[in-house]
């Protein structure tokens, strides 16, 4: 092999290495969506899978019975400990009682409270829900027929958590914690979303602190 041909061989290993070197920071494998969590930074990346738009999934919240309560509002009467207090048109609660299954904490003013999707519309998209119709996706953001989908939490424990899955937060009420990881795996299971490596993982460490 002459001086040219010994450059030209090592460009093309090199090309090669640089072409598989994104395998190696992935964190425990993929899922069936091409998903995984990165092992140094914690983010979750996806491989084929089309971007994300919230748009498509949560235009906003749907009053479905046309009683003039949006999805929102449903959540907070059906999760009040005590009889919610309305607006003068029936349509929107202005006080109640909520604990946050997050944080433990009380709140009778429904504005420090956001309804969150326990299992996130990204990592919903993220797990199979890329594929989903318009119609699906907005039947997922807006779901009342199983109640572990949608939960009214603190704003700050919701803003806390993201779009993160177990691998990468928890409430921080350990007390929850058991529940939190069997819901999430509830709803995983009724809309037939997967679940990478290391978020498995994650579920499988916490069921083992909780005894089952």
């Amino acid at each position: 092999m002459n001086k040219t041909d010994a450059v030209f061989a090592a460009a093309g290993i090199f090309v090669l290495f640089l072409c598989a070197s994104p395998a190696f920071p992935h964190g425990g494998g993929l899922d069936a969506q091409g998903c995984h969590t990165e092992s140094k930074t914690g983010d979750r990346h996806c491989h084929g899978v089309p971007k994300y738009d919230r748009k498509q999934w949560h235009p906003g919240w749907e009053d479905a019975d046309g009683d003039c309560q949006n999805a929102r509002h449903e959540v907070l009467i059906s999760e009040s400990l005590v009889p919610v207090r309305l607006s003068a048109d029936g349509c929107r609660v202005v006080s109640g009682k909520w604990v946050d299954p997050f944080s433990a904490k009380t709140f009778t003013d429904p504005r420090g409270l956001d309804i969150d999707h326990l299992v996130p519309l990204k990592e919903a998209h993220e797990s199979g829900g890329s594929a989903w119709s318009a119609r699906k996706k907005r039947m997922y953001a807006n779901d009342l027929h199983h109640p572990d989908t949608l939960i009214a939490v603190s704003r700050e424990e919701n803003r806390a958590k993201g779009a993160k899955d177990p691998a990468r937060w928890l409430p921080s009420n350990r007390a929850y914690r058991c529940e939190y990881v069997r819901s999430w795996k509830r709803v995983k299971r009724i809309w037939g979303l997967s679940s990478d490596p290391a978020e498995e993982r994650a579920i499988r460490k916490i069921e083992r602190e909780c005894g089952y």
